[in-house]
């Protein structure tokens, strides 16, 4: 009898044994899959945005206040945009070149630019012309030149297809490259 539960312990421990092997090795497989979907650096990040057909590619989901687009080919991308309370970065907002339009309201909005949970870049879209149109920020109230990242935000959340006549109206100027 002793003999006997020597060995249903011994077969008990192995299938224990076992059992917490193979989910060790599932998880182990999942985390490595899980970091693999996350291994995006940030310049391929950065070249997808760039190199992604407006608006076909991004899905565009509002709820209440607030819009989500996220790129359809890897939902981990994602640009989200409050137009109520921390959302908001300056309402009025009160440079010449955006209140230069027929209706001279105008308001600056954050929008982050999302991988996974992971929040990467804040920038700025400014509500023009009474909500008509959303133009990425220049770089001064003097110098109005965007970046080629910042027009192509701008064209992901360009749902009536008037950024460029608008950018043309600002005199804003798209940059060849990040720097001058």
């Amino acid at each position: 009898m002793e003999a006997l539960l020597i060995v249903a312990t011994l077969l008990g421990g192995l299938a224990a044994v076992g059992y917490f092997a193979d989910k060790l090795i599932r998880r182990n497989r999942r985390t490595r899959n899980q970091l693999a979907a996350r291994g995006r650096t940030r310049q391929e990040i950065e070249r997808i945005i760039l190199d992604s057909e407006t608006p076909m590619d991004w899905t565009r989901l509002a709820h209440g206040t607030a819009t989500t687009i996220t790129y359809a080919s890897d939902v981990n991308i994602r640009f989200e945009m409050d137009f109520e309370g921390k959302g908001v970065q300056a309402r009025p907002f009160e440079e010449r070149w955006a209140r230069g339009f027929p209706d001279k309201a105008a308001s600056g909005y954050f929008c982050d630019l999302y991988y996974g949970s992971t929040l990467l870049e804040r920038f700025v879209l400014v509500s023009v012309d009474g909500g008509r149109a959303l133009l990425p920020l220049p770089r001064s109230a003097i110098d109005l030149s965007i970046t080629r990242l910042q027009y192509k935000i701008g064209k992901v959340h360009d749902y009536d297809q008037s950024l460029d006549t608008y950018l043309n109206l600002a005199k804003i100027q798209v940059r060849n490259h990040n720097g001058a």
